[in-house]
């Protein structure tokens, strides 16, 4: 890989090295910047939801997996926090579905950059967004979630408020992928039927 100075890109090349003979040796460099480009194109496709650039639902079930995984196995901590936008369907009939997607993507853009770098933060589908926090025990996730609340509130969004309702919930010892997402998925109902816009940890 070189940095192309004249167009200021990267450029990516195989190198393949042939003995002739006496001691020659030819190098060939095949240039295959534009097939990597594609593959690391459609990896971000696999990944990702492509109307926020969060993680999508798959990827964060393996992530989940894994972290389960290893929580149980090194005894650390793990929570996870389910949030769901108050009252959106009244976004999109008021305001039309392109306003309701520059809504989640101003809210995806705000708790990507609340939370810390270790996070995984993933759209679970449609207003709904889940956040992976590792190392994390539910009392400092519950402060975390209680933060993006409040800063859910002091979004710009066309003289609207928007709220949010979170439920959060740590690991358990008996927990799988299935008993964790049932848990939170409680918590976030109970959110909503308490008066949404709050936070409810179970």
């Amino acid at each position: 890989s070189i940095f192309d100075t004249k167009i200021s890109e990267p450029k990516i090349f195989k190198v393949q090295i042939s003995n002739l003979e006496d001691s020659t040796y030819v190098v060939t460099f095949i240039d295959i910047t534009q097939s990597v480009f594609e593959m690391e194109k459609y990896r971000f496709y696999a990944t990702h939801d492509l109307l926020t650039s969060l993680f999508n639902r798959a990827y964060l079930e393996d992530s989940i997996k894994h972290f389960i995984d290893m929580s149980h196995r090194y005894l650390g901590t793990l929570s996870i926090l389910m949030l769901d936008l108050d009252h959106f369907k009244e976004i999109n009939d008021t305001y039309g579905h392109q306003r309701g997607d520059e809504a989640l993507k101003l809210f995806s853009n705000m708790i990507d950059s609340e939370t810390r770098k270790s996070d995984i933060v993933a759209r679970w589908g449609g207003e709904e967004f889940v956040i992976l926090l590792p190392n994390t025990t539910s009392d400092k996730a519950e402060l975390i979630a209680q933060n993006l609340r409040k800063k859910c509130k002091e979004l710009d969004f066309y003289d609207e408020k928007i709220t949010v309702s979170i439920g959060v919930t740590g690991l358990r010892d008996s927990d799988t992928l299935d008993t964790l997402m049932k848990r939170v998925d409680e918590a976030l109902y109970k959110a909503k039927r308490e008066g949404r816009d709050r936070v409810v940890t179970l």
